[in-house]
């Protein structure tokens, strides 16, 4: 090997390791964040431990351990009959039955007004050791039951990431759609979901362009995607990345950052799938890989995902 030679593997290796170096910061932070999402799952009342999910019909709604009850709980966990929803012309109560203790945020209650939740804050009543969430979204009414006893919740082996990977940080563009744009997904459930999006990104790898359409929300821009990899090293249903937004129409897409949506690891979650629009010929090595978990899924699950 001549002198040459010599110096430009030396400058080569040096500027590695400062790139590495420089990048530390920012994989301790992925790491961390990784660590954390298996942390939330595997809470006491994380996804894992969803074990159903029941949308309100008009009418009582009775939920308990008993095998008639509209909202079923497993054998053992609570009693025959633990109270009822009422859903009634759009409103929603919750009346415990006598004896049953039923609490709210800590509190004991016998009756409740639930119309009013916070999609993204649902109200968790609490029975023995179950909790049953209430979601209001788009006039309609659900019940999630989480059991922490939940089979899903004791053999789940954990979440597989791809190695934080610099490379994989793209600078690309965001471009916006002048009307009412929206996006149209598959939901994990059967049927589907409807959002708002303000136009679309794209960015450049190995002298191709891509092009991802987003969602816009108060946090930012959000695009939903599937690639080369999924179905195989990565969820079938796709993965979520949130883009980060710089000077002008600047945008970064750090897909190191890609994750699965709940209804990777819990059958029970009306989560979006990616559309067809952001399937990508393109194998994105980097983000969040398959989790070491067989989801059961429910009989409308589209297939991409069985």
């Amino acid at each position: 090997m001549n002198r040459i030679s010599k110096c430009l593997i030396a400058t080569l290796f040096l500027s590695a390791t400062y790139a590495m170096a420089a990048d530390g910061p920012v994989v301790q932070r992925i790491e961390a964040a990784r660590q954390q999402k298996e942390a939330v799952l595997r809470s006491e009342h994380g996804i894992l431990s969803f074990i159903g999910s029941y949308r309100l019909k008009e009418g009582d709604n009775r939920t308990g351990s008993a095998a008639t009850d509209e909202i079923p709980l497993p054998a053992g966990s609570a009693p025959a009959q633990v109270g009822k929803f009422v859903l009634s012309n759009g409103h929603v109560t919750f009346t415990a039955s006598d004896s049953v203790v039923v609490t709210l945020n800590g509190a004991a209650v016998t009756t409740v007004q639930l119309t009013d939740a916070d999609s993204h804050a649902p109200l968790k009543l609490a029975v023995g050791r179950l909790q049953l969430l209430f979601f209001s979204s788009n006039r309609e009414f659900t019940i999630f039951v989480s059991d922490p006893q939940s089979p899903n919740r004791a053999n789940f082996g954990g979440l597989d990431w791809y190695p934080v990977n610099p490379e994989w940080r793209i600078p690309g563009k965001f471009v916006a759609t002048h009307g009412d744009s929206k996006i149209t997904y598959e939901n994990a459930l059967g049927g589907s979901n409807l959002a708002d999006s303000p136009g679309y990104v794209v960015f450049t790898r190995n002298g191709h362009e891509y092009r991802l359409q987003v969602e816009g929300g108060p946090h930012g821009l959000t695009a939903l995607f599937s690639d080369q990899t999924s179905g195989k090293s990565t969820y079938g249903g796709g993965r979520s990345l949130d883009i980060e937004k710089g000077e002008g129409d600047a945008v970064t897409l750090d897909f190191n950052l890609a994750v699965n949506k709940p209804c990777a690891v819990n059958p029970y979650t009306a989560c979006s799938l990616s559309p067809q629009q952001n399937h990508l010929a393109l194998e994105i090595t980097a983000g969040e890989k398959t989790p070491h978990v067989r989801v059961a899924r429910v009989a409308t699950a589209p297939k991409r995902i069985q």
